[in-house]
Order: structure tokens, then sequence, then C-alpha cells
């Protein structure tokens, strides 16, 4: 690698910057170019993209997918698009974001994602921070955050709205672009250019960026080689099972994340499949809208989609009548005695569950749109075993997924749902290790493969606290081998706390066990660092508005306890304007004595609880736009109920 000191070796931090590729491991280095030439000719006549656009359903085949990224490129060039430059996309899913991701790497730039709620401050660091030339907007609303703080990003060039309403900046300044004006840009006289920067697009150069959640400081961008890419692909493609000819996949996941890149741009493109996409507010929810139209055969969620899910078949439930939901809820205690035990179910269970509950239970997930996902999975968060558990009765089995952006997204996939913490074997191409482990075995993971990324951009701090010169990296999680060579993941180095007697407590283990006691709890957080006990702060679950904004409104399984307690409460602000309520907050103990009862040891026992106003969320700021947990800025935005948890301790 010339022109790199011995130090940089084997990372980067600048975008013109490359790592060097071990390929002893017998996969030849490709890059994303190439990937995406090869599938759009094989799939040509396929469809690829479907999107509604006023109301209709319309498709593009991967044919015409592969000329309008080519159109989009050719336009990037005119517009001003350098190489190793950037492309910022800030937008809700759809065909432009995968239109201008390749056509981005077809010129031998970088794409980047920006979440869509960021604000104008956020939107300006990480525009420039990429270099960006060319930014693409969705709406007025995007259009006007980054035109607020235009003058603080040197490096752009151009600014492109997708949907109308269209802002009069479009017409009074030269550089803002209608997405459709784009498309027809007379711009023929760069093809030469467009294959000339192709054909340099090397395996070992950035391309894209992926800015982590920020949770303790400004965010980091992560960046990702073609290599990187092509190489985790292609894994994927060989360890997914039960594929079919003409795979489905609903695209709601945020594409500035590396689980929506992976599922819907990434592996969607490998698989040939038909990405579908959901409306703006999927995440919240109305993704189980479209499944009904686009009866997907792949299913990637998170913890939080899977929660809605169960509150949509608990609303089906609702509606039948008695002698149904008798039969339902014996055919659900087969299913979850099956898939409970599935190297060794039962004979009559096997029988029944193959014979009558897989057809009954189809017909349920028929409603919304799920009987043909062969493969439901779930990451980004702690699983909810209490939601899996639940979900398995209707013969739907989330497995788990791990993983960062670090890692090129997924590392291995479980297959044991009902142990959160048992996630699963490390691809064969990875090396894993569990770094300084104490008695029990337990210590840091750490990996190893062409998927860990090439740095942080412009953070070479940073990258060499993660990374090692030999190419070993620091997950940050904590965790040890079974026996069977599985990983177990108990919770994040960092996040480990201190009590004031020198026992280490992690307290991602300790918060898992409290909400399988208590699934009424959305939110359970441990407090305890230089403290003589632990404490937890608890957070009801209470219903989301449009906004991702925790409402009043206590969810209907929530509301049935409280009723079984003798209460008539159906508002969190009932509950604490009793105080909060005596009886709820014993509830909530009780619930704590039963985790304490099982605790590992009397360090890991939480003695108090108090309750929180709201669940946590991006909008009330607990949550980073990774939907991770910021912890100081919990401790510091509850501090006064943390410090009456304590008050006796201080006197």
């Amino acid at each position: 690698m010339p022109g790199l000191d011995a130090d940089r070796e084997f990372i980067a931090c600048e975008l013109g910057e490359s790592v060097n590729i071990d390929t002893s491991d017998g996969i030849p280095a490709s890059t994303m170019v190439k990937m995406f030439h090869e599938a759009t000719k094989k799939f040509s006549t396929r469809p690829a993209l479907t999107y509604q656009s006023h109301g209709d359903w319309k498709s593009i085949t991967y044919a015409e997918y592969y000329e309008n990224c080519r159109k989009v490129a050719l336009a990037f060039i005119k517009l001003g698009l350098e190489p190793r430059k950037s492309v910022c996309v800030l937008s809700k899913n759809c065909p432009e974001w995968f239109f201008s991701e390749f056509a981005a790497f077809s010129v031998n730039s970088v794409l980047c994602g920006v979440y869509p709620t960021s604000s104008a401050e956020a939107c300006a660091y990480i525009l420039n921070l990429s270099q960006c030339n060319i930014c693409v907007v969705d709406s007025i609303i995007q259009l006007e955050k980054i035109h607020s703080v235009r003058d603080q990003i040197p490096t752009l060039k151009a600014v492109i709205q997708i949907e109308e309403p269209f802002s009069n900046i479009l017409y009074e300044n030269v550089d803002y672009h209608k997405w459709s004006d784009v498309m027809t840009i007379e711009a023929s006289s760069y093809e030469r250019e467009l294959n000339q920067r192709s054909y340099k697009v090397k395996p070992n150069e950035c391309a894209l960026l992926l800015f982590t959640s920020g949770t303790t400081g400004k965010p980091k961008a992560v960046m990702l080689s073609h290599d990187n890419l092509s190489v985790a692909t292609e894994a994927i493609d060989k360890i997914v099972k039960n594929k079919t000819v003409h795979e489905k996949i609903v695209s709601y996941l945020p594409l500035c994340f590396i689980g929506g890149q992976f599922a819907d741009i990434f592996c969607g493109l490998n698989m040939g499949a038909e990405i579908i996409f959901a409306d703006k507010n999927g995440l919240k929810g109305s993704v189980f809208e479209t499944t009904k139209y686009a009866r997907p055969t792949n299913f990637v969620g998170i913890p939080s989609i899977y929660e809605k899910l169960q509150t949509k078949l608990e609303d089906i439930e609702k509606k039948m009548y008695s002698v149904q939901r008798f039969l339902l809820q014996y055919l659900k205690k087969v299913s979850l005695d099956y898939h409970s035990n599935r190297a060794h179910p039962g004979i009559m269970t096997k029988i029944i569950y193959q014979s009558i509950a897989v057809t009954i239970l189809g017909r349920i997930k028929k409603n919304l749109g799920l009987d043909r996902v062969h493969t439901f999975t779930q990451g980004s968060a702690p699983p909810n075993v209490n939601v899996n558990r639940f979900l398995l009765g209707y013969d739907i089995v989330p497995i788990n997924l791990y993983g960062c952006s670090e890692t090129t997204g997924m590392v291995l996939i479980g297959d044991n749902i009902l142990n959160s913490d048992t996630m699963g074997k490390v691809f064969n191409h990875f090396k894993a290790e569990i770094h300084n482990p104490n008695e029990e075995g337990q210590g840091e993971i750490r990996l190893r493969s062409r998927q860990i990324f090439m740095g942080y951009l412009g953070d070479l701090e940073s990258t060499k606290k993660c990374r090692n010169a030999d190419g070993w990296f620091h997950t940050g999680d904590l965790g040890k081998f079974t026996d069977e060579n599985y990983i177990i993941v108990n919770g994040r180095t960092k996040e480990i706390i201190i009590t004031s007697s020198g026992f280490n407590v992690p307290p991602y283990h300790i918060e898992t066990c409290i909400r399988s006691e208590l699934p009424v709890l959305s939110n359970v957080f441990v407090i305890g660092n230089c403290r003589k006990y632990l404490t937890c702060l608890v957070a009801l679950k209470t219903e989301i508005d449009k906004t991702g904004k925790p409402c009043n409104l206590l969810q209907p399984d929530v509301i049935k306890w409280i009723e079984s307690l003798g209460l008539k409460y159906k508002h969190l602000s009932d509950v604490l304007e009793a105080g909060p309520c005596p009886v709820v907050l014993n509830e909530i103990h009780k619930g704590l004595k039963r985790y304490n009862a099982n605790a590992l040891s009397n360090p890991q026992k939480v003695h108090k609880a108090a309750l929180l106003p709201n669940s946590f969320s991006i909008s009330t700021g607990e949550l980073g736009n990774s939907m991770k947990v910021k912890r100081s800025f919990v401790e510091k935005k509850y501090e006064h109920l943390i410090d009456t948890m304590y008050a006796k301790e201080k006197k």
C-alpha cells in the first residue's frame, strides 16, 4: 500500500485510501459494480423494484433497473460528482435510493445514507465528513433542511429532490434539481468517462459509508469496501436456506443502516428478488399493510416490529368466536411444543403440527400476508423472549442475527430463538476468539475476516482502538463459547457496571431477565455504577403515535394486567398520578424478587425500581437512530428518579 505508514497497513481512514486483501480463504476479490452488472443481466426479465405511484402499484424489471442506474450515473458525472467523493441520500426507502447507490458505485464514488430524522446540524456534519458532492432528498422538508446548512458544506455541488411538492428553491438555484429532470438530462457525452470510471473501481476501495448511532458522542463513519460487501453477500447467499425461485422482500428497514442495506439492496440483488417498498411508516407498523399485498418470502425484522406483529395477531384472535379461539389455543400449544423441542418432538405433536396446525395457522398468517415467508429473522437489539414464545405458537420462528456495521452485517445466524443469549455459530470464513476470558470463560468477542471494515473515516484513533494491526476486531460485546462452539452474548464491555464494592455487573443480561419476568414493561434500565447496590428504571408499554412518539394510552396487555390487580387505569398518567400507584409498583417489585431468586450472584440482584413517564424512543431522546439506548443520556435525564432510589444511601 504505497504512501501509507506501517501503523496503517491493515486499515484506512480516508476515502481515497485502500486496504490489503488476503484472498487465502479462496474467495476471489470483486466489486459491487461487477455484481450489479452480472445480476441485472442474469435476472433481466424478472421484476426488480415494485413501488406505489399515485395509489397504483408499478414495477420495473432488472434490465430497466440497470438502465436507470446508468442514466443516473451519467447525470451524476455531469452534475460534478468526482471519484472518491460521496453521494448522500436523505430519504425514506424508495427506488431512487437504489438507483443512486449503484450509480455512485459505477462512477467510482461512495454512497452515504443519512437518517431521515437527522437535524440540519447533523446533516451538515455527515455531508462534510463524507465529502459530499451530491445530496438526494425525498421531500421539500429534507430539501429545506439541507438548504439551511448549504454554506457549511463546501464540497456540495447539487441537491436533487425526488417527490412533489417542490420548493421555490429548485427554481432559484441552478444547483437544485427535480429527480425527473435528472432522469432525462442529456449526458451521453459522458459515456466514455462512465466506462473508464467503472473500470477503475477496485475491490479494496471504500464503497459505502454507514454512520454509527452516536450513543457516546458524535457518530462515526464506518467505511465498507467493495470487497467487504461482496464477500458478505456471497456468504449470506450460501447460508440462507429454503430460498424460492422468485424471492420477495418488503423494504422498510432504514437503508442508512447495515440491516436494510443487506436485506434489500445486496441480498435482494444477488437472489434476483423482487423488492416491494413499504410506505414511510413501515417501521411503525404499516409494513404489515404492505405484506398483505406483497406476500413476501423473506422477512427481516427488529424486536419492536415483532412486538407489533404480536399485537396484530392478538387483534385477530379477539375477533374470533369462542369455539375458534379454543381450537386456536390448542393448535398454538402444539406449534409451541413442536418448535421448543424440534430436535425430539413427541410423535403426536409432530403429526398434529404437520397435518393440522401448519394449515390453520397458515390461514391466519395469510391475513397479514406472511403465509409465504420461509425465513423470519431479527437483529439490531436484544430479542424479546416472551414475544418470540408467542410467535412460535403461530408457527413463526424469528431467528436471531448477530453483527454490526463494522463487520459488514451478519457474523452468525442463531437457531435457538427461545434462548436469547445463544446466538449461533460464527460463519466459516470468520475467525472468532474470546479475549482475556475470566474464570467462567467470558470475555470480549473478537473477530477476524474479510468482512471487517476498513476503518472509521477521519478517525484513526478510534479505528486503532477497535481494530488491531493484525486484523482482529474488538466487538465490544461480552460473550463466551458453549461446549458446542456456539457463542453466548452477555452484554457490552463499555456498559459494564462496576459497583462501589468493585463487582462487575452486565446490565444487558439483567435487563433481559427482568423483561421476561414482567412482559408489560417496554424498557428496563439498570443503574448501579459506583453504588452499593443495583436499581432500575422501568417503563410500561404504551401505544406509539405515527411520529414514533410514545402515547399516554397503555397497550391492551398492560390494561389487562392492571385490571387483574383490581384497578381500572387505561392511561400511563393515571398510574403516575397515583404517586405512582403503590399497587402497580408493588407488582413490579414482585417481578424483581422473582428475578433476584435466580440471579447469578448477590451483586447482580436489583433492589428497587422507579417508573418512567414514557417508553424509550428516538423522539424523547433515549434511543439513537439505530435504536440503541443512550445510557449516559438516560442517566442524566432521569437523574432525579435515580437519586430518589438512592436517597437513604446518600444519608
